[in-house]
């Protein structure tokens, strides 16, 4: 369904009647739904050949022959821009990075919850009881959690500096 979707907006924009000489490019890998079948891949499917031509739309199964195709002089800094690969991050480095979100993301969910307890909409209680922690929506804050919330907030607010 997407690559349906993908071929047909292609199509759509070809149909606008751009301005004169305004070319087009398809580029795909997927040459089992997109080229011939049997044969030359490099050549659209046989349902869609009406809308590629050699002048306004063409197609292609390699971004590297599109751009030399349209750009011959700099083919040597598009294949080094499309060879060039970024190392994955290893746990540690996602771990760190975890980390130095995790006190800013708990302190805005501590000032929209500190706001709710200033509105009265989350009462703080002496003893939380199972009746207060049923519904989809917190009612209730245990007074000695709240009481520690707000220290951990001073000092989330200490090392940020806010």
């Amino acid at each position: 369904m997407a690559d349906a979707i993908i071929i047909e907006t292609y199509a759509h924009c070809l149909l606008r009647k751009p301005s004169k000489g305004l070319r087009f490019a398809f580029v795909t890998h997927n040459t089992t739904d997109f080229s011939v079948e049997q044969g030359n891949h490099k050549l659209p499917h046989h349902d869609l050949g009406g809308i590629f031509s050699p002048i306004k739309s063409l197609y292609f199964i390699s971004l590297a022959e599109a751009l030399r195709r349209v750009d011959p002089r700099h083919q040597i800094d598009y294949m080094l821009d499309l060879s060039w690969t970024e190392e994955p991050r290893g746990r540690t480095e996602i771990s760190e990075a975890g980390h130095l979100l995790w006190n800013p993301v708990w302190y805005n969910r501590h000032r929209y919850r500190r706001s709710k307890v200033q509105t009265g909409s989350i009462k703080i209680v002496g003893v939380e009881t199972d009746a207060d922690r049923r519904g989809p929506r917190e009612r209730t804050v245990q007074r000695d959690i709240w009481e520690g919330a707000l220290a951990a907030a001073k000092q989330v607010e200490t090392s940020i500096h806010f």
